[in-house]
């Protein structure tokens, strides 16, 4: 497993193996959050995910989040194989 975490130098958290690695988001993740997010049989398990779940909904989650990271009230990563 690597990590990797320095968001002050400008580049990203990552906590990785050889299969999966564990990312911050980014804006380009908006098209995949929002097929994932809006398939109901996903979006019935998420307690706070409106049905239907467009791009406009993935922009605007990415915009809060990239908020709260910056706050530092929060840390959402993303999930990618490694």
């Amino acid at each position: 497993m690597s990590v990797s975490q320095d968001q002050t130098a400008g580049t990203e958290s990552r906590i990785g193996t050889r299969r999966l690695v564990l990312r911050a988001l980014r804006e380009s993740d908006a098209p995949r959050i929002a097929e994932l997010a809006g398939d109901l049989d996903v979006s019935r398990w998420l307690a706070r995910v409106p049905h239907p779940y467009g791009p406009g909904d993935a922009e605007a989650f990415l915009g809060w989040s990239r908020d709260e990271v910056a706050r530092g009230a929060a840390l959402h990563l993303g999930i990618t194989q490694g």
